[in-house]
């Protein structure tokens, strides 16, 4: 199975506290989204890849643009709201949606992602990673969700049937991975710094779990 990737890079980094838009706060000389589109060229499953801006990043839109990948401008309204008009508007069926504010990400785990979603026949697979993961860095995960009695929260990677986007649920199934070290959404100075940190050793899937719900 081939997907098409969505990168969501419409976010403002209001807690960053950065004069920079959030997808282009740099990593090791790059911008973050570069990262990201760095993880999905490498992907033995993804064959397009398209990223989803809005009126708050016009720099990320015009550096994507120079780079030569395919750029969408969103009305801005949210992340789900930008996601289903994205979706909708370039006609996608699978689709896999990576946060721009990945750096960390790799091939291989976009690769994970894909074969479990080809794997589970349901029309949506959102990653996972154990809270208490993140809690022993300091991160307080902003979001999370009691999975089998396993406390989780989402790293920032899905994978969805398009042509069931404007549906009121999807039915879903958890991809629980403990990675080493953690992937991190950055959204704080200090997650920042522990990217940057990080980014030096790897990212290693150590253990995975199919969770049903």
């Amino acid at each position: 199975m081939k997907v098409t990737a969505l990168i969501m890079a419409g976010g403002e980094a209001r807690r960053l506290a950065l004069n920079v838009e959030k997808p282009m706060v740099k990593v090791h000389g790059k911008p973050m989204i570069q990262w990201v589109l760095k993880a999905l060229n490498s992907s033995s499953r993804v064959n397009k890849v398209f990223v989803v801006v809005s009126v708050r990043t016009p720099k990320t839109r015009r550096f994507i643009k120079r780079m030569g990948f395919e750029v969408l401008e969103a009305p801005g309204l949210g992340y789900i709201e930008d996601l289903r008009y994205a979706v909708v508007k370039l006609n996608v069926a699978s689709t896999l949606i990576a946060s721009a504010d990945l750096p960390q990400l790799t091939g291989q785990l976009v690769d994970v992602a894909v074969d479990c979603y080809e794997s589970i026949r349901k029309p949506a697979l959102a990653l996972l990673a154990p809270v208490k993961d993140y809690e022993k860095l300091g991160i307080k995960p902003c979001y999370e969700v009691n999975v089998k009695g396993v406390a989780a929260t989402p790293i920032g990677v899905n994978v969805i049937d398009g042509r069931l986007i404007e549906r009121p649920t999807l039915e879903q199934r958890y991809l629980l991975l403990r990675l080493k070290p953690p992937l991190i959404n950055v959204n704080t100075v200090n997650e920042l710094r522990l990217v940057r940190s990080f980014m030096r050793r790897g990212l290693k899937v150590k253990l995975m779990e199919l969770l049903k719900v």
